[in-house]
């Protein structure tokens, strides 16, 4: 039997990296021996007895388990996170631990929202597809046409959204400096959007597009009835009360968006004010189909005439460089069909519908008395990134060692969650 079990396991091992590098999927030297060497160990426990099948899964995500301890207790990189993997197939890793911040010091819990800054951008994307489908809102129609307040944007609504152009306001909408230049008035600051204007038709990363999306239909209830209703993410949403655990933001005002120009509207935007947690985010698959149009909207690459441009890593939000340059949020191992989005508060999602799977950790290096991330906090989580990955290609090896003995009617194992404290 055991010499079976060996096979099956060294096969499946093979199949899965075939497919991956077939997807687009790459390994390091590095990450392929760490691969080999977990997967030797997990081999001999399977070896030692069938039916301890259930403890590797449960051992699976302890290397990531481990590397969330070492972020929080001894790097620093941050007070508290939260982090998930799910196959497509319902096998579930999760990991949690820390504190909610540095002054209010609550321990975090599957249920704590983080701030996702950044990652709200991707509500608000899959919003509008939904309402470009029911034939709400035609997202390739030009803007000024869906509403003539914006007699300036003479774009598509799809080309804003995948930042083709330069948008810009005649004022900078912040609350955090209180002078003239600024605007930090809400209304003023609705004023200030349908004003603005194109600078030029060159790549610009912003968030004036999303904010500008969010004003061209009933994005609050259109959230609620796609993401909370549909979805079932009941712990997603704008403006958490006080009841809700929530971190992400301000060490004292957790309660409050991040993002100043979210603040001065209101805490309800298309470009940030979400708070959600890391099981949550992992259900927005739902909604990703890689052969729709729609998705190819926002896998779709740039024409740079430098393909070194590190622009080339952004889609509508982070895709694979097309050189392989390593200047993407997208790990190596993923597919070429694969996106993440990030977010200035430290999050980070990545969605593989060819690989299928999902993963994601938020942390909340915003949540200390300075106020600031440590400065190699983006080097030591892109590690982190790798480690996930690996233990998603875990996952896979014995997902697929599972199903071949499934074949031999020796175990079944479907939709095993596993929730872990650090």
């Amino acid at each position: 039997m055991n010499k079976i079990i060996r096979e099956l396991i060294q096969k499946s091992s093979q199949e899965v990296y075939d497919e991956m590098k077939l997807n687009g999927g790459n390994l390091d030297k590095e990450q392929k021996l760490e691969i080999i060497n977990k997967l030797k160990s997990l081999t001999i426990m399977a070896e030692a007895d069938v039916k301890t099948i259930p403890e590797i899964i449960d051992t699976l995500s302890m290397e990531y388990q481990q590397l969330s301890d070492i972020i929080i207790n001894e790097l620093k990189l941050t007070p508290g996170i939260s982090s998930s993997i799910k196959l497509d197939s319902g096998i579930t890793s999760s990991v949690y631990g820390g504190i909610n911040s540095t002054h209010y010091k609550k321990d975090i819990s599957p249920d704590t929202r983080f701030d996702l800054a950044s990652i709200s951008k991707l509500f608000l994307a899959l919003a509008v597809f939904e309402e470009h489908k029911k034939g709400n809102i035609n997202m390739y129609s030009n803007i000024n046409l869906i509403n003539k307040e914006f007699k300036n944007l003479n774009i598509s609504l799809i080309d804003a959204l995948r930042f083709d152009y330069n948008i810009e306001t005649s004022l900078r909408i912040d609350d955090t400096n209180f002078q003239k230049k600024f605007i930090f008035d809400k209304n003023q600051a609705y004023q200030l959007l349908r004003e603005s204007y194109i600078k030029n038709d060159q790549f610009h990363y912003s968030d004036i597009p999303y904010m500008i999306a969010g004003q061209l239909f009933d994005y609050e209830n259109v959230f609620n009835d796609l993401f909370i209703k549909k979805l079932k993410m009941e712990n997603t949403g704008f403006n958490p009360h006080l009841k809700i655990p929530v971190t992400g933001s301000n060490y004292r005002s957790l309660h409050t968006v991040n993002n100043p120009k979210c603040r001065v509207v209101g805490g309800i935007a298309g470009h940030a004010g979400v708070f959600s947690t890391s099981q949550d985010l992992l259900k927005l698959s739902k909604l990703l189909n890689p052969n729709s149009r729609y998705y190819e909207e926002i896998i779709r690459k740039r024409n740079f005439e430098n393909l070194n441009d590190k622009n080339n890593k952004m889609g509508m939000f982070y895709i694979k460089h097309p050189l392989g340059l390593d200047v993407s949020e997208v790990p190596s191992l993923a597919s070429n069909k694969a996106f993440a989005s990030s977010g200035f508060t430290g999050t980070w999602a990545l969605y593989d519908p060819i690989n299928q799977f999902s993963a994601n950790f938020l942390t909340n290096p915003l949540s200390t008395s300075t106020g600031k991330k440590p400065k190699d906090y983006v080097y030591k989580m892109d590690k982190y990134k790798n480690t996930i990955m690996n233990t998603v290609f875990i996952l896979k090896v014995f997902e697929r060692y599972l199903d071949k003995i499934n074949d031999l009617n020796k175990i079944s194992i479907q939709n095993k969650i596993l929730t872990k404290k650090i």
